[in-house]
């Protein structure tokens, strides 16, 4: 007995059945090209801004005898432009510029070529070094203990460095 409709049923050529794979494949591909350019854009187009200051720690002496708290930085201009120093914080906590007479609990000053407080803070030049006294407090913090001083510049570069109080560096 014969087998009625098994003989007219129709199939996709393979022609069109290529060209559809290829679509697909064309259009999943395009999709995952879009993908990865707009992560790879996200990940490399947020830098930042970029500064100009470029400031090193030569040197520092944190004296803590005899109720001293008073630490000497000196920091240099590594960078290819002139640097102002707006502010400078002793573990978080901001320090009021001082000009005249000596660096009291909660200040900072610059000290001179003359070894003198500067009236302003000064402007240093490519390759020039400056001394920051600090004195955080009154009462010496731990010999040993370790805090962290930041110098902020007027273009708005943040410049961290580590102090161990009792000691050189």
């Amino acid at each position: 007995m014969p087998n009625k409709g098994v003989g007219k049923r129709k199939a996709v050529s393979p022609v069109i059945a290529t060209l559809l794979l290829i679509a697909i494949a064309v259009a999943v591909a395009i999709i995952a090209y879009s993908w990865v350019t707009g992560l790879v854009g996200g990940l490399m187009g947020g830098g930042g801004q970029q500064v100009a200051s470029q400031l090193s720690l030569d040197a520092y002496d944190y004296k803590t005898k005899y109720s001293a708290n008073l630490c000497n930085m000196t920091v240099r201009n590594v960078g290819g432009s002139v640097v102002n120093i707006t502010a400078v914080y002793f573990d978080g906590t901001p320090l009021t510029f001082v000009g005249s007479g000596s660096v009291g609990a909660g200040n900072w000053g610059e000290v001179d070529s003359t070894g003198t407080l500067s009236s302003k803070p000064q402007a240093i030049d490519p390759g020039s070094t400056i001394i920051i006294s600090i004195r955080p407090s009154d009462t010496p913090p731990a010999r040993g203990s370790s805090h962290t001083v930041t110098i902020v510049t007027s273009d708005g570069a943040k410049f961290s460095y580590t102090v161990i109080a009792g000691r050189t560096g």
